[in-house]
């Protein structure tokens, strides 16, 4: 679980993100979801377990030189890496990237990524 503190954080980011989000450069706006999405993806696996989530990076790592920030731009990695540890399970996980992300997961490519690593 995460500490107050940081889920303080977390909850300020995404709610400033989302309330200015319509008048946000594009460029910032890229590295906005960039950072949600792979704070969303670290969340959800650290509250299955901090060794879950260090196998996923770890795995991402391994396989494709990747980090949780680059699910965004490939999320057909993290949907591999999730499909390996979890099989057809991995459902509950995106749900709650889903819930974490909020009203910004119907907004592309937010929602371009869960839609890949749904299958």
């Amino acid at each position: 679980m995460m500490e107050n503190g940081t889920s303080f954080f977390i909850h300020h980011l995404l709610f400033n993100s989302a309330f200015h989000y319509k008048n946000m450069d594009p460029i910032n706006r890229d590295e906005v979801q960039k950072a949600l999405v792979s704070l969303s993806i670290e969340r959800t696996l650290r509250a299955i377990s901090n060794a879950t989530c260090e196998e996923v990076g770890n795995r991402l790592y391994a396989k494709y030189k990747c980090y949780f920030v680059d699910c965004l731009e490939h999320p057909e990695y993290l949907k591999d890496i999730l499909d390996q540890i979890f099989g057809p399970s991995h459902e509950s996980i995106i749900q709650s990237i889903e819930r974490f992300l909020g009203e910004l997961a119907d907004k592309k490519p937010i929602a371009e990524f869960l839609a890949v690593i749904r299958g």
